[in-house]
């Protein structure tokens, strides 16, 4: 719930974009409906799909690259937003002295194991570039993995400083998360 309102706050900004894009891309599908290349069922499903910002997290080719396809990414954005207050509380094994450096190389191992994974399980070719590339369930392992390594670079900062082996001073002064 809090993963939900974090992402609506955050996605604001870019939704009458994201709604404006959609919007000129229907004349579009329109025309592939009078000429019978889109089924007018796929349309709703679409558009639908598009509105509710979930259209990438349907893996079929149709629909998750349907209208205005770069908008793939957004919609990747609003679920790793949804996922964000979890994410965040699920790194903190990435902190400090508890940290061991097997766990990162486990998880970026998982990671790799998984996408390999996928290209094995993918039957149907045709929806094989969503399950590999736009899958928001694989991309939010990376997102997460990002965010572990950002977790540890900062929880070490200062120890690595006072032993003057600090190479990550860019990445303080920039903030970090």
């Amino acid at each position: 719930r809090d993963g939900l309102k974090f992402a609506i706050q955050k996605i604001k900004p870019y939704y009458p974009l994201y709604i404006v894009t959609m919007l000129v891309a229907i004349p579009l599908s329109i025309i592939k409906i009078k000429n019978a290349e889109l089924n007018i069922d796929i349309f709703f499903v679409e558009v639908v799909s598009t509105v509710l910002m979930v259209r990438s997290w349907i893996p079929v080719k149709e629909i998750a690259s349907s209208l205005n396809e770069v908008a793939w990414y957004l919609n990747l954005y609003f679920f790793l937003l949804i996922i964000t207050p979890a994410a965040a509380k699920a790194v903190k094994i990435f902190e400090g002295k508890h940290f061991e450096k097997k766990k990162i190389v486990g998880f970026v191992l998982l990671l790799y194991a998984i996408q390999w994974i996928n290209l094995y399980v993918v039957l149907d070719w045709d929806n094989a570039y969503w399950m590999i590339y736009m899958n928001p369930f694989v991309r939010s392992l990376e997102y997460v993995m990002g965010m572990g390594v950002g977790r540890y670079v900062s929880s070490t900062y200062e120890e690595r400083t006072k032993k003057g082996k600090n190479k990550t001073v860019i990445l303080k002064e920039r903030g970090g998360y």
